[in-house]
């Protein structure tokens, strides 16, 4: 059930906050934070502030999901402990007990089920909006893994041209995942959990990608403005900053073309420093 409402509410998030927003991690989940969730929400019942989710915050929260459901759980088997034991009172009065006992269990449950779908809410949309400092996978991590030792390599512009066509590469075989949605299953009968479990799958495949871009894109920024640094500041023109963000993208975008051209003049210099061996004779 609860993996359901998971689904459910990254759909949401990605229907919702994605166009126009830019990153994952703007304002796409603040915005979501004080939408109504259910008359029972209490987003102070448990540790998680929804700032940044961290491990331990995790932890806590599903394991209140975990006992409140159970504790649900509980109180529901004992109304229908009620309801077999009016049926075996030839009186019929064990149902009025029922009853009562019915409507004060399931409105105690519908209050406890909208308040932990708040909470699972907020875990979902820290865990698709970055906003958690859980640990995560370095898939098409190449540019990355440079950025992150830019200032202890050699020939910077040859190892971040290598690690970019790779994780261009990787990111297409990505994509291609796409192929594998099961397309075989999806008949005019389609059972709904059939279709829950492809949504799933696709969204978490979304997910991946999607951090993966944006792991990228930041890395291949990062890199770019440490190899123009030295050359920025020796230069001394004024430049007016862009104003808007297809400026900056216009402007990026420069920026990495003449770098990579640099990376063919520097190939070029190491290959005429160290040339390749003269074939031996048959």
């Amino acid at each position: 059930m609860f993996r359901y409402a998971l689904v459910l509410v990254l759909a949401v998030a990605l229907i919702e906050a994605r166009p126009g927003k830019g990153s994952r991690s703007g304002s796409g989940s603040k915005s979501k934070s004080g939408s109504n969730h259910g008359s029972g929400s209490n987003s102070e019942s448990g540790s998680y502030s929804g700032e940044v989710l961290g491990a331990a915050d995790f932890h806590d929260e599903l394991q209140t999901v975990k006992d409140t459901a159970v504790a649900m759980s509980e109180a529901i088997h004992n109304v229908k402990g009620l309801a077999t034991k009016a049926m075996a009172d030839p009186s019929g009065e064990g149902w009025e007990e029922f009853g009562l006992a019915m409507e004060h269990t399931f409105t105690e449950v519908a209050e406890n089920f909208d308040t932990e779908i708040h909470r699972v809410s907020k875990l979902a949309e820290a865990l698709w909006f970055d906003e958690n400092d859980l640990e995560k996978d370095t898939k098409c991590g190449f540019v990355a893994g440079v950025d992150a030792h830019k200032e202890d390599l050699e020939h910077l512009e040859i190892v971040w041209a290598m690690a970019m066509i790779e994780d261009l590469a990787c990111m297409a075989g990505e994509f291609k995942q796409a192929e594998n949605i099961p397309f075989d299953l999806l008949t005019d009968d389609v059972h709904e959990d059939t279709a829950i479990e492809i949504v799933q799958s696709v969204l978490w495949e979304m997910h991946k990608i999607g951090r993966a871009g944006e792991l990228f894109g930041e890395s291949m920024k990062n890199i770019a403005e440490y190899l123009e640094a030295p050359e920025e500041a020796s230069e001394e023109v004024t430049t007016e900053e862009p104003t808007s963000s297809e400026s900056n993208e216009k402007r990026d975008v420069e920026r990495l073309i003449r770098l990579l051209k640099k990376f063919t003049n520097k190939r070029r210099e190491l290959e005429s420093e160290y040339p390749k061996p003269t074939e031996m004779p048959e």
